[in-house]
């Protein structure tokens, strides 16, 4: 039980940012004010891999989708010519 705590833990902001993929720096500003499910063991962040898991998957569950893109917006929108024809 033991073994298994201690591999779930993330020691300092290095490990913590390579776990999520995200640059040292803001990981450490995300750390620093609170964006991030960690705490301080005197001057080292620890994070614990599944909260981080959990904490994401919750984040991106939030999220709402994106909207929908136009891409052909030129040809949706009449012209001026389109519009004297029809009239």
């Amino acid at each position: 039980m033991e073994s298994k705590v201690a591999d779930d833990l993330l020691w300092g902001v290095k490990a913590i940012a390579k776990e999520i993929g995200q640059p040292e720096r803001q990981v450490y500003w995300r750390l620093e004010n609170g964006q991030l499910p960690a705490g301080k063991h005197g001057q080292i962040w620890v994070a614990s891999r599944q909260t981080l898991r959990k904490f994401f998957q919750e984040l991106t569950a939030k999220t709402p989708a994106p909207a929908k893109c136009v891409t052909n917006f030129e040809a949706s929108r009449p012209t001026r010519r389109k519009a004297k024809a029809a009239a």
